[in-house]
Order: structure tokens, then sequence, then C-alpha cells
């Protein structure tokens, strides 16, 4: 989570290839929560909440832009990236062909 800022159970599960689905995962997250070393984060997109480090400063300025790689592990979850930077990133390579 450190690394990484922000992220959707959903998202955690897909970028640490978690088994069990969401009904193994919620309940931990939920735990960290209760014990303040997770904070959810409610977006009103009416989308799943993010969970952030207890603490995390959520209206600073915002940080400079990057050049993140096509397989860097940022992109790896297609929905969380469409969601947050409103980008549809497929590698072609990997499309069918036509």
């Amino acid at each position: 989570m450190r690394a990484h800022g922000a992220l959707t159970e959903t998202a955690i599960r897909e970028h640490w290839r978690l088994k069990g689905g969401r009904a193994r995962l919620q309940p931990q997250l939920d735990a960290l929560v209760a014990d303040g070393r997770l904070e959810e984060v409610q977006v009103d997109d009416g989308a799943p909440p993010f969970y952030v480090l207890t603490g995390t400063e959520l209206d600073g300025e915002p940080a400079p832009p990057v050049l993140v790689c096509p397989f860097d592990n940022l992109v790896w979850h297609r929905l969380l990236l469409e969601r947050l930077f409103g980008f549809k990133h497929v590698i072609e390579v990997y499309k069918r062909e036509a």
C-alpha cells in the first residue's frame, strides 16, 4: 500500500494475485481499518472505495508527471486505470486477430 498510495479491494487482489476473492480479503481490510492502519476512502463516482495508509494526505499538490512502461504494475488492473485516468490500455500484441 505504501508504494501504490491508494488501491481498491479488487486492485489489491489483482496486484498480488490473491486467491479466495473478496470474501477472503475484505475481512482483512476491515481489520486493518479497525486497527487504524488503513483508511477507507469513499469517492463520489459510485464505485468501490479506495484504501490508503492512515494519515495519507489526499488534498496536497499533485505529483509531477512520470513516464510509465506499458508493462508497469500500475497498468495491470485496467478497470482501475480507466477509473483513475480515463485511459483504456490495450497492448496490440495481446489483441486477437481481426
